[in-house]
């Protein structure tokens, strides 16, 4: 190729490919191959920023962040931004993949789903891609479940109970939070609720006889009190053998007991009291008819028979 030279006095020549910028050259970088940024008519290629002083090699690089990928770019999204995949120096960011269409069009940069890292548009990565288990196979929440973990982490997913969705490991879910019916808040079966196996129970037990959920199948399973059909119930207060009542109880018994003897030692005296008094009048009835000369203890008086006496009696009063 020929010299290109500027108009006027002097003119300013130039040979592409020379290596000095100059005459009507937009760049010239010391050859003339295309695609390095100056093509093979000096030409500034698109994509390309060329800069250099007349009579000085051209220094081109290519531009990031137009959307194109030239040079040593592994990508060109059409911006400078970091984080969506193609950084801000146009090279592919870590757990990326970015793909170019044609020569002239953006990179497209996506996160690969299941690498247990999310990050983009990504709702969820739980390191799978799976369906079922919160985060789907494109890396959207699924219904009934919620994801957590923060950007550029693995996704820990679980199911929402009260929502009325029974999903993942819930038993059941009701769509309430009322912890008396037969889905408890833990969206579990409450006590008395048809069952496999106790992990369906909130209680943990599930009855084999009646495969139904319990509060208890022995004593030892109740805190206080005993199991009665599959429930807790409390002590009686009087059965309580701590308690004071227990004490009271004994305490009236032995009461009671003592009463009844006292009484019994009553009628005891008053029977032999009686016998005796009766048996000292019959011993004076016995005395006085027969004309005894012995005298009877009766009533306190001692009597004997004589003509001395003058009503024909002597005693002592």
């Amino acid at each position: 190729m020929g010299a290109t030279c500027t108009v006027g006095e002097p003119s300013d020549c130039s040979f592409c490919g020379d290596g000095r910028f100059g005459g009507l050259e937009g760049c010239d970088d010391g050859n003339t191959i295309a695609g390095d940024g100056c093509d093979d008519l000096c030409r500034v290629e698109p994509g390309w920023d060329c800069t250099a002083s007349r009579g000085a090699r051209s220094a081109c690089s290519s531009i990031c962040g137009d959307g194109l990928v030239r040079g040593d770019e592994e990508c060109d999204d059409g911006n400078p931004d970091d984080g969506d995949g193609c950084g801000s120096t146009c090279i592919v960011e870590e757990n990326w993949r970015c793909v170019t269409p044609d020569a002239d069009s953006p990179s497209i940069c996506q996160t690969p789903c299941g690498d247990g890292v999310r990050l983009g548009t990504e709702q969820c990565d739980d390191g799978n891609t799976m369906d079922g288990d919160g985060c789907g196979a494109t890396c959207v929440v699924e219904p009934g479940w919620e994801c957590m973990g923060p950007l550029g982490e693995r996704s820990v997913c679980g199911p929402v109970c009260g929502d009325g969705m029974t999903v993942g490991d819930e038993v059941c879910d009701d769509g309430d939070m009322d912890d008396t019916d037969e889905c408890t808040n833990g969206c579990l079966l409450g006590i008395g609720q048809p069952c496999r196996d106790g992990r369906q129970c909130v209680t943990e037990l599930c009855d084999a006889t009646t495969a139904r959920c319990v509060e208890c199948r022995t004593d030892a399973d109740c805190t206080a009190g005993t199991c009665s059909m599959g429930r807790c119930t409390p002590l009686d207060a009087g059965m309580m053998v701590d308690g004071g009542m227990a004490d009271a109880g004994a305490a009236d018994a032995a009461m009671a007991d003592a009463g009844m003897d006292a009484g019994a030692d009553d009628a005891g005296g008053v029977g032999d009291a009686g016998m005796a008094e009766a048996g000292a009048g019959a011993d004076g009835g016995a005395g006085s008819a027969g004309g005894s000369s012995q005298g009877g203890v009766a009533g306190g008086a001692l009597c004997s028979v004589g003509s001395a006496s003058p009503a024909g009696w002597l005693g002592w009063f």
